[in-house]
């Protein structure tokens, strides 16, 4: 082939074959794209890593509260505010809220057979996640504005979300500022806010509790916390076993108030009172006081609706206490107005023995609201009730414990607990 030659070195691009030209420009192109589309696909990845250990890390933070250990409720707030988007900071507190919750699943088989639930324990499950969710997601920042912790805590610990927030952040309270009270819970919340910022104040939280974690020693009171195993005491079964085994305990359990479970009397009326007359005409002469979890019918002739109350009996009397938020769509029906109504802010305090004593029974137990109003009420005693014989396999009863403990601890006052298995 024969090629033109270049004079002096001044020949231009114009004087060579089009088909003998190499474009400038199309070598060049070509790398940088090559090379863009190499740096997008690794951002992609590295985008998927993070993900992936976000939630990871969220399943793993709220399977360790599922079995009761509070402390890991303080990742919460580092996990959903974090993010670099509104969408992975969804995706990190659903995944929390959606593994410390699942055991509530386990009462779902119990509840069919009771027909009592108006909904699926599955969509209850899913619907509080979501919710619970919902305020974190609101609350998230790109630039992590000071006070957006707070503000997703206050909110998330209120009415109507607090009826719902299981594993709260607050329960670790007692964890880290034992005896401080009030002081204890704004500490918590200082805490928090500050991890948003910095992540490894975490690690010096869990050394502070590590430090605290001795035994706070409130002050001895002659009450007793009675567990039973009477089974499925809402069917009301072996009535006379629980009647002995209370009139046993009345003779010889040197206690001035004794606290019974949950239900473990299924209806009290008229006659059941009549029923039990001699045991509680025992006690009274004894100069005992008996405590003990049932249920009274309100009258609706066109709903069937009932209170979950602890009923005081003996040689003092006193109103009974409601459960004052029973399980959402499981034994509080909003949509029909039956089962066990809704009372937020009905008090839980009874003066009993020179003491006033907060009574949290079953549900009311797992969500932090119950225990913020108990800020305002001061009480000298907490008492939980509940009854679990169905969820005995799952950490329920376990996860109720610590909630119990942690905000006994965070007021330095003595817990007294009656579980029926």
């Amino acid at each position: 082939m024969n090629l033109p030659l270049l004079s002096h070195g001044r020949n231009s691009a114009e004087d060579v074959p089009k088909h003998c030209r190499i474009s400038a420009e199309r070598v060049p192109n070509q790398c940088r794209s090559s090379e863009e589309e190499h740096c997008h696909l690794g951002a992609s990845g590295s985008v998927m890593l993070q993900l992936c250990g976000t939630l990871v890390t969220a399943l793993a933070a709220g399977w360790a509260v599922s079995q009761g250990h509070l402390l890991f409720t303080m990742a919460l707030p580092v996990l959903a505010l974090r993010q670099p988007d509104r969408v992975r900071a969804m995706a990190a507190a659903l995944a929390y809220f959606l593994v410390a919750g699942a055991d509530i699943l386990h009462v779902g088989p119990y509840l069919a057979t009771t027909e009592s639930a108006s909904l699926p324990l599955w969509l209850f499950w899913l619907s509080a996640a979501f919710l619970q969710t919902l305020v974190w997601c609101w609350c998230w920042d790109k630039e992590v504005r000071f006070l957006r912790a707070s503000l997703a805590l206050t909110l998330s610990a209120l009415p109507p979300f607090g009826l719902i927030a299981w594993a709260h952040p607050f329960h670790a309270a007692g964890v880290l500022f034992p005896a401080l009270g009030l002081t204890g819970l704004l500490c918590t919340l200082a805490v928090l806010e500050a991890a948003t910022r910095k992540p490894e104040i975490l690690l010096l939280a869990a050394a502070l509790a590590v430090f605290n974690h001795r035994d706070v020693e409130p002050r001895s009171i002659p009450w007793s916390g009675l567990n039973t195993q009477f089974g499925d005491a809402f069917a009301g079964d072996d009535p006379l076993g629980v009647m002995n085994a209370v009139a046993r305990a009345t003779r010889e359990n040197p206690a001035v108030v004794q606290v019974w479970p949950e239900s473990i009397v299924p209806h009290w009326n008229e006659a059941t009172e009549a029923f039990w007359s001699d045991i509680i005409s025992d006690a009274k002469r004894r100069g005992k006081t008996i405590v003990f979890g049932s249920t009274i019918g309100i009258p609706d002739p066109l709903r069937l609706r009932l209170r979950n109350v602890a009923i005081i009996q003996g040689r003092e009397e006193r109103l009974p206490v409601d459960q004052r938020t029973p399980i959402p769509g499981a034994t509080w029906h909003p949509t029909t107005g039956t089962g066990v109504p809704l009372m937020v802010f009905a008090s839980p305090i009874r003066e009993l023995a020179a003491e006033r004593a907060a009574f949290l029974i079953c549900y009311e137990q797992l969500v932090a609201w119950s225990y913020l109003t108990l800020l305002v009420d001061r009480p000298t005693v907490l008492v939980g009730m509940a009854n679990t014989h169905w969820v005995t396999a799952t950490s329920i009863p376990a996860v109720q414990t610590a909630c119990l403990q942690s905000w006994a601890r965070l007021f330095n006052i003595p817990l007294v607990q009656a579980v029926n298995r």
